[in-house]
This record gives C-alpha cells, sequence and structure tokens, in this order.
C-alpha cells in the first residue's frame, strides 16, 4: 500500500468515525428524554410540595380557629355559673369551692379568697374574746354599780358636744374606771385567761379594714375578668 492509499484511508476512517451513528443519535435523545423527564419531575415535586406547605398551613390555621371556637363555646356554657360565683363575691360570700373558683376565675382569686377567709376566721375569733368580756362585765354588773358608771362614761366621751370642763372630768373618771375594768380575767382549770378590751377592739377594728380593703381589691379584679370574658364571647 503506498502512501496515498494509506492517507485516504486514514482519511476515511476520520469520516466514519467523526459522523454520529445510530446508536449516537439514540443515546443523546435517551438522554434529552431523560432530562426532559427529570425537570417535569422536579417541577411535580415542587409543585407537590408547595401544595403539602399550603395544606399544612391551612390545617394549623384551621385548628387554631377551632380551638378559638372551642374556648368560646366553653366560656359561653360557664358564663352563667361565672355569674352566679361572681354575684356571691359581690356580697361577701365565699362559699363557692377554691376549686371551682380557679377555674372559673383563676388562681389569682383564688389567692384573694385564701387571704380574706384566712382574716374573717382571726377576725371572728376576736369577735368571741369581745363577746367573753361582755360576758365577764356582765357578771360583776350584778355586784359592782361603777359597771354603768363606765359604760356610760365611755358612750359620753364620744359625743363631742360635751363642754370641755365636763369633758375633762369624765375623761378622768374613766380613765379612773379604765384600769379596773378594761382587762378582764376568766378563772378556768389551766389558770386565767385575760380579756383586754382595747387590745380585743383595736384587733377588730385592723382586721375589718383589711378585709374591706382586700374585699373591694377581689370584687375590682372580678368585674376585670367578667368583662374580659364577654368580650370574648361577643367577638
Amino acid at each position: 500500500m503506498n502512501d496515498e492509499e494509506l492517507l485516504f484511508a486514514i482519511t476515511e476512517i476520520s469520516k466514519a468515525i467523526s459522523e454520529p451513528s445510530i446508536f449516537d443519535i439514540i443515546a443523546t435523545g435517551i438522554s434529552v428524554f431523560s432530562m426532559i423527564t427529570t425537570i417535569i419531575i422536579i417541577y411535580f415535586n415542587y409543585r407537590a410540595v408547595k401544595a403539602a406547605k399550603e395544606s399544612v398551613e391551612v390545617a394549623e390555621k384551621s385548628l387554631a380557629l377551632t380551638k378559638l371556637e372551642m374556648q368560646k363555646n366553653i366560656d359561653v356554657q360557664l358564663y352563667d355559673r361565672r355569674l352566679i360565683v361572681a354575684n356571691h363575691i359581690e356580697q361577701n360570700n365565699y362559699c363557692d369551692s377554691i376549686m371551682e373558683v380557679a377555674l372559673l376565675f383563676g388562681n389569682n382569686t383564688c389567692n384573694k379568697i385564701k387571704k380574706i377567709r384566712k382574716l374573717l376566721h382571726e377576725k371572728a375569733g376576736w369577735e368571741r374574746n369581745h363577746e367573753k368580756y361582755d360576758r365577764l362585765l356582765q357578771e360583776l354588773r350584778y355586784e359592782d354599780e361603777c359597771i354603768d358608771e363606765y359604760e356610760e362614761l365611755g358612750i359620753m366621751l364620744q359625743n363631742d358636744a360635751i363642754p370641755p370642763e365636763l369633758y375633762q372630768e369624765y375623761y378622768m373618771r374613766y380613765l379612773e374606771l379604765d384600769k379596773e375594768y378594761s382587762v378582764l380575767y376568766d378563772d378556768t382549770p389551766d389558770g386565767q385567761i385575760p380579756y383586754d378590751i382595747h387590745k380585743i377592739c383595736g384587733e377588730e377594728t385592723r382586721l375589718d379594714q383589711e378585709i374591706k380593703a382586700m374585699q373591694k381589691s377581689l370584687k375590682t379584679y372580678v368585674l376585670k375578668v367578667m368583662r374580659q370574658k364577654l368580650s370574648l364571647e361577643a367577638d
């Protein structure tokens, strides 16, 4: 084979190699189809993910609305009972159970009622002491006429219309009797128990002021809760 024939053969082989074969065309077509299919799949996957996300958001909003509606329904059902308990509190009546008050008005209201109950119990103890003092004073009345004078002077000194000169005279006599009768003793098997009327009255006054202040605070708070609940139900 001469050089020209060799060159011609090489040229023909190069042409044959450079020209795409049917298999190359098929492989290219498959690649293009695969790429298009992949793009389509990615597109539909994106649409599916987006739709799923939107469904989740809709479900979350629906759940939130459902919870709100359920809360409204519960509040409506409890409103009548809440109103009854609120009326009791307005009348300084704490007969309702702590658990029910907590359910209807929250722990803050419960704590206020517990404090008021404690103060009322303490005040009742001093009131019993006052009653006991009155009984001891009454027992002395039958054998000591000065008891009537002592009580009358105590009432008279509260009258602002008494002339100053008489007031001083009455006051000095009252102090004299007060030393003898302001503290009475009850004889018991465990010994004598003192009943100091000034201390008793002082504690009764202090407790009465504390109770009234706490009752006012409690009523204001309960009214606030009722308005909030009523506003929620009206939405």
